[in-house]
């Protein structure tokens, strides 16, 4: 079994971190959206207020933000980029990518006043959500006909919804067809990358071993590939994230959350890639530790008057993780929670295994219990008994639990979500109000 190469981002640079540090109150960031609003919203709408949502490191240095633009229409999503160094030939580059993405693809009616823009009062790239050099396929959202050309039996019968869009990484779709019960999630990755496969051989794999269609807990049903843009489609799972859900329909989706997981612990999957490489790699309490350090330096950085705290936490947690002694490996999800199970009348469905993996199911269920902790400090709503019945589920159903572990991984996943919501406009007061109950 190999080692899971981490996605590590490179230690941005201090110029990078100190923009964002100015640009996290609001003010300059509204005023930056404001100067292009032209390029970056559709029916150049009165810009109201803006905020930093989230920040994704990249792996050179650079950042990626996800902002929110609140106009009279309502809110609209702009993606901002800061550079470490050379953001104005970045910015040129980019741009004239997009321009021969635009006549490589032959899409009608490309909009040059929607083109990204660089803002040099505050260092920060530009550009409206669905814009995109990495992942050709996002041009559906300009030029729907680019859709009947790659998938045939659509016609022009369907339309298309962005549902996420991750900045040179991966986007969403969802595909609605006249009869809703045959919509469709097309999923597209960055040229090149090889998660689109690995993400659909895990997703088919669960779905022939683990999770029947019609059995209690299912996974998402894989329908097309689409090679060319590096993606794959699925038969739309129906039912409501748990997140979305209240009173008793909530806490049946607890029980099932447990439940699920317990089921895709006892999966097993030993296919190869290619290569002759396992498509499950193996994360470990040591890349834990690396991410921990990874966002407890950065944060530390932007916001240096809590990074004695930061750093109390993240020393802390390290030496209770190398203390973990070693365990065996189940297939994980490594990103489990609320939004990861659709719940249904019948059941529920997992989802988004692009972050699957073998390691200590502690991990997953130390993830989960953080992010409800994540929902107290958000909501005032206390999520004890929710916890409780979540792990009570997970035993029913078979998972094998260790107490010390589970706590220790809960802990980390506190700091880590500490420190991503510590970098945005409006959840940073709650974000340290978690790391203190991380301590």
């Amino acid at each position: 079994m190999r080692a899971l190469e981490m996605d590590r981002p490179r230690d941005s640079g201090d110029a990078t971190l100190g923009a964002l540090a100015a640009l996290l109150s609001g003010q300059r960031l509204k005023q930056a959206v404001v100067r292009h609003v032209e390029s970056l919203t559709p029916q150049n709408s009165k810009v109201l207020s803006c905020a930093i949502d989230r920040v994704f490191p990249r792996r050179d240095g650079g950042l990626v933000l996800s902002i929110s633009a609140v106009s009279p229409q309502g809110s609209t999503t702009v993606f901002g980029e800061l550079r470490p160094e050379a953001p104005m030939d970045y910015a040129a580059l980019v741009i004239k990518r997009m321009r021969k993405q635009s006549v490589r693809l032959g899409y009608i009616g490309h909009d040059a006043q929607r083109e990204p823009c660089y803002d040099q009062a505050t260092g920060l790239f530009l550009r409206p959500v669905g814009f995109d050099e990495m992942i050709d396929g996002l041009a559906v959202l300009r030029d729907t006909q680019l859709l009947d050309e790659e998938i045939s039996q659509t016609k022009g019968k369907n339309r298309i919804k962005l549902l996420s869009h991750r900045l040179g990484r991966r986007a969403v779709f969802r595909m609605e067809t006249p009869s809703r019960n045959n919509n469709r999630i097309m999923k597209l990755f960055k040229k090149s990358s090889s998660h689109a496969a690995r993400a659909l051989e895990i997703t088919r794999h669960l779905a022939t071993s683990s999770f029947s269609p019609d059995a209690r807990i299912t996974v998402p049903e894989t329908v097309g590939i689409l090679e060319s843009w590096n993606g794959y489609i699925m038969r739309e799972a129906k039912g409501a994230p748990l997140s979305a859900l209240s009173g008793k329909a909530r806490a049946r989706g607890i029980s099932l959350a447990g439940e699920a997981l317990a089921q895709l612990h006892q999966s097993r999957i030993s296919a190869v890639d290619v290569n002759n490489q396992p498509i499950l790699e193996c994360h470990t309490a040591a890349d834990e530790i690396a991410i921990l350090i990874d966002w407890v330096t950065r944060v530390g950085k932007v916001l240096p008057r809590h990074a004695d705290a930061l750093n109390a936490a993240c020393n802390e947690t390290r030496a209770a993780l190398q203390s973990i002694e070693a365990t065996e490996t189940v297939v994980c999800h490594r990103d489990y929670h609320e939004q990861q199970l659709l719940v249904k009348a019948e059941g529920a469905t997992l989802i988004d295994f692009d972050t699957a993996c073998h390691a200590d199911p502690a991990i997953d269920l130390g993830n989960f219990l953080a992010h409800l902790d994540w929902r107290t400090c958000q909501t005032d709503v206390a999520t004890k008994d929710e916890a409780n019945h979540f792990l009570t589920a997970y035993a029913n159903a078979g998972g094998k639990m260790n107490p010390a572990s589970i706590a220790i991984y809960r802990k980390a996943a506190r700091i880590r979500l500490a420190c991503i919501y510590a970098l945005t406009t409006n959840w940073q007061r709650h974000a340290f109000a978690l790391l203190k109950s991380s301590r």
